[in-house]
């Protein structure tokens, strides 16, 4: 990628950046704690930015009870959800949020198999 720069007038600065290859988030998380490995896959929480309402899409390699966290800017949290999930793919809707002022949040799923945290976005 590369960027060109006016400034002051009349002067031309040109800056190469290579980009380092990041894996997307929204594919897949995988990681070692405590020597247990966990997963999520396939995960996304959309709309984004929200109204009153949104959706998490996770995968989970067994069923279970997940627990969905809505924290604040300032990692207060503001509400919680604990539901069950059956193994595979799910759509987690969570609805009722219209209390919430407008701003930036952000959502913690928590499972047996790990924590996923993604940043939304509410209108």
């Amino acid at each position: 990628m590369s960027q060109l720069d006016i400034s002051p007038p009349g002067v031309f600065n040109f800056t190469e950046y290579t980009l380092a290859s990041v894996s997307d988030p929204l594919k897949e998380v995988s990681e070692d704690v405590d020597g247990e490995s966990f997963h999520f896959s396939s995960s996304a929480v959309y709309p984004n930015p929200f109204k009153d309402e949104f959706n998490v899409s996770l995968f989970v390699l067994k069923s279970e009870i997940v627990e969905v966290q809505i924290l604040d800017i300032t990692g207060k949290l503001q509400h919680t959800i604990r539901t069950e999930t059956s193994e595979g793919f799910n759509t987690l809707s969570i609805c009722c949020l219209d209390t919430l002022a407008s701003g930036i949040y952000f959502v913690r799923v928590e499972s047996s198999e790990g924590v996923m945290i993604r940043k939304l976005f509410k209108e």
